[in-house]
């Protein structure tokens, strides 16, 4: 039954040229999102857990890091519940930008800055190869992870100088079991205060989660109580 109004929706959504979701307006395009994307926004739920944990720590004016942007769902969702400041949001993924900046522009989400590019927190090359796949969640550095359609070289951004550069309280991120290198091998977490990171166990395994809240602590970051739901963790610098 659920797998059915989830299609009806899906339906319904390709009929309307877009599906809304917590009142954020999402425009319908099939050469941006699979079948099996448009059953999820058909759901209604596609990253509304992850916006409400993050804008539940956001305080008026302060900065945001968004990596992985996927839709731009996010970042539209923070710019029109929250009393943010900057929000930047990346996308390694440069098939989604315009779409991101498109769905931006149709809910009036203003001053957001879109980036193109793949974080590391080593940066030895200007770019690196990106695998870009039908259902855009499952695009990687990896091309072993799943078939791909293409390949694409991504500019590569140095984590240490985006902190540096825009200064943000807050890191927002759901990058498909980046996050574990990412976190892991940083030098330096300043100036967060609050990290909002949706993990990916079925990637590293249970080990790669105590191994990235171990490394968030060395950072003092510790987990709030309480405010994580599912895979989606806050951790709050002490």
């Amino acid at each position: 039954m659920k797998s059915l109004i989830k299609r009806v929706r899906a339906f319904g959504n390709a009929r309307r040229g877009e599906a809304k979701i917590a009142g954020i307006r999402l425009p319908i395009d099939t050469r941006v999102m699979s079948p099996k994307i448009q059953l999820v926004l058909g759901k209604g739920a596609y990253e509304q857990q992850e916006a409400e944990i993050t804008a539940a720590v956001v305080k008026p004016g302060e900065t945001i890091v968004e990596l992985g942007a996927g839709l731009g769902f996010v970042s539209t969702y923070l710019r029109k519940k929250t009393s943010a400041g900057k929000i930047v949001c990346v996308e390694a993924n440069p098939d989604l930008v315009p779409y991101i900046a498109q769905v931006h522009e149709r809910n009036d989400a203003r001053d957001i800055t879109i980036l193109n590019g793949v974080v590391l927190s080593d940066v030895s090359s200007s770019s690196v190869p990106f695998y870009c796949r039908r259902d855009f969640w499952m695009s990687s550095m990896e091309p072993s992870d799943a078939p791909f359609d293409r390949v694409v070289e991504t500019p590569a951004l140095d984590f240490s100088q985006l902190l540096s550069t825009h200064q943000p309280s807050i890191l927002t991120l759901d990058i498909e079991g980046g996050e574990l290198d990412l976190l892991t091998s940083a030098k330096t977490l300043d100036p967060l205060r609050a990290i909002v990171a949706e993990l990916h166990p079925g990637v590293y395994g249970s080990r790669g989660v105590s191994q990235l809240t171990k490394s968030l602590e060395r950072f003092g970051f510790v987990e709030k109580p309480g405010s994580s739901t599912g895979r989606v963790r806050t951790y709050l610098r002490q």
